[in-house]
């Protein structure tokens, strides 16, 4: 695993052309190899050649799929926004481990392993050992460089590896699945908090109403919801009814409910449900009022 994470950090600092190029490399192995793999296929899982050929077939076309669209798929995508700049970004996660079953050896593997790679993670597959033959086979046929490999593990290193990785992918049986997860679910590494909502409404309330008077103000309110802390309850009756249809009404033309800048995101939490819901009904009703004045 050690290996296979240093492995990892060079792989995510190469170009999305280097790594397709790794994955046509594969494509062409898998292609060149294609009668031999589906005879095997045949033999340990018992299903007609032909239809292990098809699995094959339809394998090479999912990473040929992926090299074609993964550098459009995978770009920085500006957002225009108030900020100065604002940017759709696609991190990798890191070395993602996989529990693979034996039912579709090569195709189950690679629709999980192709994105993942294309997005700059590295891959370790535990597969069945029912389909050893085919799996060792398969990995072989990986090129130097592409960080996919295969992991037998036992029982107990396949839960030492949940915890050393950054993300799993499994398919199984639903009892194996609860297992698995609830031991993953014991080990989260990755944990993000947002205390944007809290700190903006308490720390500057009016000058968040009256700053953009062309936008509903209602868009500094509904703040996606926040984790740590509802917004300030104290604040909202004070700010809203007055400061939010000074400075909206005049928009209220421009407002359409199908366009995320002029409509209300989810409220989840209680406390914040309670605390707007008034000031929200009252606010639609005069925006209402404005569009048929």
């Amino acid at each position: 695993m050690n290996r296979l994470q240093t492995l990892q950090q060079t792989f995510a600092q190469s170009s999305i052309t280097k790594r397709t190029a790794l994955l046509q490399q594969f494509a062409d192995s898998l292609t060149q190899n294609q009668e031999r793999l589906a005879e095997m296929v045949c033999e340990e899982v018992g299903r007609c050649l032909h239809e292990c050929r098809a699995e094959i077939s339809k394998s090479i076309e999912l990473i040929r799929y992926y090299v074609r669209l993964a550098p459009e798929l995978l770009a920085h995508k500006t957002i225009a926004t108030q900020a100065s700049l604002s940017q759709v970004r696609f991190e990798p996660l890191g070395v993602v481990l996989a529990i693979m079953p034996w039912n579709y050896p090569v195709w189950q593997i690679l629709r999980f392993a192709i994105p993942a790679l294309c997005a700059g993670n590295a891959c370790a597959v535990k597969p069945a050992p029912s389909v050893a033959r085919v799996s060792e086979t398969l990995f072989d046929l990986v090129p130097k460089g592409l960080p996919l490999i295969g992991a037998w593990l036992s029982h107990e290193d396949t839960l030492q590896a949940i915890e050393d990785t950054d993300a799993m992918a499994f398919t199984g049986s639903t009892h194996t699945g609860r297992l698995l997860a609830a031991h993953a679910g014991k080990h989260l590494k990755k944990t993000s908090l947002n205390w944007a909502a809290a700190i903006r409404l308490s720390s500057c309330p009016t000058p968040i109403c009256n700053a953009q008077p062309s936008m509903p103000a209602i868009r500094a309110f509904a703040m996606p919801d926040n984790p740590v802390m509802p917004p300030n309850a104290s604040l909202l009756p004070k700010i809203l009814p007055n400061s939010l249809s000074r400075s909206s009404l005049p928009s209220a033309p421009n407002c359409k409910p199908a366009i995320p800048k002029t409509r209300t995101p989810p409220l989840p939490r209680f406390t914040a449900k309670t605390c707007v819901k008034p000031y929200m009904s009252r606010f639609k009703m005069r925006l209402h009022m404005a569009r048929n004045v």
